[in-house]
């Protein structure tokens, strides 16, 4: 549950750690608060079978297993190194980076949401909060909003270089394809991925946006903004004559390629925007990509298979993705005093996608 493939091992070491540092880190967390949440639960168990719910002890115990005031004192006195996983000093440094300091001013920002409250000398949490907030992702949100020279010198570079390696390694794969990546096709453009197809001559060009995984509208729109530049990107080279396309892509492989079909792909981590994005991606025949339909589609793939299919196929896979999670569109209700306030969302099951995760 803690791996995520948006962080690779480089990114870590720019921050001073290993990827196995923070998931020991991590799993100290998950022990901790486990040991807490268990506590809490059984307290509403006997309560409930007892019907004792005035207790004052065990309301008292409950409140405190719900919400935790640990003394910094606590962690390398009380809990060991081998225990906790990492050097005193990488603990510190990664509880700075998961935790809100009560002298600054609260700011939520999309994406991200504080773990820790930091006093002076303890630590107040939720374990319901740190089981689900601790995440590779949320890491990154964090550096984003709120570490942002950490983020653009250290982290940011490596996003997209690393969604590259994995969609390489995935079409490689392919007997029949010849591939190449990050060529400069002229001042006015780069080829993040391009790929030739011998069989049916076909020519698959990718154009990939390593962006954070979005949550929340902000974070939608900017990423529609990256991901139309992938779009313009596209745009460019398909307004190139017939004969410099064919020039510049007989160069890149090193034989002559005539009358081509082009296949443009636009490859993301996650999600691609709103209906906006997505309506000029099925104008265009642009195909939408993630590393999870990709893996999906070749593990499914037939030998000699023909990429004029590809977009249609691409769509099928996202509908059947899609339509395995049972979704639907519903109403939540919330009441604040005399006011109810409604606001639409949709449901799905998430465990019906869980097969067809990527797992390098």
């Amino acid at each position: 549950m803690f791996d995520d493939l948006t962080v690779s091992e480089e990114v870590y070491l720019k921050l001073g750690l290993t990827k196995t540092e923070y998931i020991e880190f991590q799993s100290f967390w998950l022990g901790l608060t486990t040991y807490y949440i268990k506590k809490f639960e059984s307290i509403i168990r006997y309560l409930k079978r007892t019907g004792d719910d005035n207790n004052p002890v065990l309301n008292k115990e409950m409140l405190r297993t719900a919400s935790i005031n640990l003394s910094k004192d606590v962690f390398y006195t009380t809990f060991t190194d081998s225990l906790i996983g990492v050097s005193k000093d990488k603990f510190g440094q990664l509880m700075k980076l998961f935790s809100f300091d009560t002298n600054n001013k609260l700011t939520l920002l999309d994406g991200y949401y504080p773990v820790f409250f930091e006093y002076e000398d303890s630590y107040l949490f939720s374990p319901f909060s740190v089981r689900v907030n601790m995440s590779p992702r949320n890491l990154l949100y964090l550096l984003n909003k709120n570490h942002l020279d950490i983020f653009n010198n250290e982290v940011s570079e490596h996003l997209e270089p690393q969604l590259i390696s994995y969609c390489i390694s995935l079409l490689s794969k392919i007997d029949s394809l010849e591939i190449e990546s990050n060529i400069n096709w002229s001042r006015k453009g780069e080829f993040d991925i391009i790929a030739y197809d011998a069989i049916h001559n076909i020519v698959l060009h990718f154009q990939v946006k390593g962006t954070i995984p979005v949550e929340g509208a902000r974070m939608t729109r900017n990423l529609e903004s990256r991901m139309q530049e992938g779009i313009d990107q596209i745009s460019k080279f398909n307004q190139e004559s017939q004969n410099k396309k064919e020039s510049i892509i007989s160069d890149i492989f090193k034989h002559k390629i005539s009358n081509p079909n082009y296949i443009n792909i636009l490859l993301g981590w996650g999600g691609f925007g709103s209906y906006k994005i997505w309506k000029t991606m099925n104008e265009e025949k642009i195909v939408a990509l993630n590393l999870a339909v990709l893996n999906h589609f070749i593990k499914n793939i037939e030998a000699n298979y023909d990429f004029n299919d590809f977009y249609d196929d691409i769509n099928n896979i996202i509908n059947l993705m899609v339509d395995s999670t049972n979704h639907k569109r519903i109403t939540n209700k919330y009441k604040i005093g005399r006011y109810k306030i409604f606001s639409e969302s949709f449901d799905y099951e998430p465990t019906k996608i869980v097969k067809y995760k990527f797992l390098p």
